[in-house]
């Protein structure tokens, strides 16, 4: 099957010499209503998640059209957490380990083996991004070096849908987590 992705802007990271693949800007105007409940943020002290603990920022019809952004720090120990959405099927794990601090394993929806994203010396956070709409996720990773797009089968209620991070492994330090329900574009 297919799936449609929403429109991206192409871009060259010259330092690592890689393509990266971004949400156009003009998505920004289609945010609609906070939904993460703005409480990890600027002026927040970070939220701390251990291992086997969640944080469901979002969940019901709200979560199936929405954009999600989080950042964390990398964690100096082993580490996997685990970004959900839409019924949970679409689900981002991101993964590394203290022999190998500036490599983060990312494995989108439907990938057998782990893409290697090689972190910039002065990297020390994760960023992801997640677009959801009814039917797909998209899960854009450290501006757009990793990208992937994950369609939801037929018929999944939206009463099911939620966004969430998990820790499957270690714990992570959670800077920011913000979500805005999204606005029709076709208006």
């Amino acid at each position: 099957g297919t799936s449609m992705t929403i429109v991206r802007e192409i871009g060259y990271d010259s330092e690592l010499m890689q393509l990266t693949a971004v949400p156009v800007s003009e998505l920004v105007e289609l945010r609609g209503v906070r939904i993460d409940g703005r409480t990890i943020g600027p002026g927040k002290p970070p939220k701390v998640l251990a291992q086997h603990e969640s944080l469901v920022v979002a969940s019901g019809a709200t979560a199936r059209s929405a954009d999600f952004e989080l950042n964390f720090t990398l964690p100096t120990s082993d580490w996997q957490t685990t970004v959900a959405a839409l019924d949970g099927s679409a689900a981002l794990t991101l993964s590394g380990n203290a022999s190998t601090p500036h490599v983060v394993w990312v494995t989108l929806p439907g990938m057998k083996t782990p893409f290697d994203l090689v972190l910039k010396p002065h990297e020390r956070t994760i960023f992801v991004r997640v677009l959801t709409d009814k039917v797909i996720a998209e899960y854009f990773v450290q501006g757009g070096r990793a990208v992937g797009t994950f369609g939801l089968k037929a018929g999944v209620t939206a009463s099911n849908a939620t966004l969430s991070v998990r820790v499957d492994r270690g714990q992570i330090s959670l800077h920011s987590v913000s979500a805005w329900a999204m606005k029709c574009g076709w208006v």
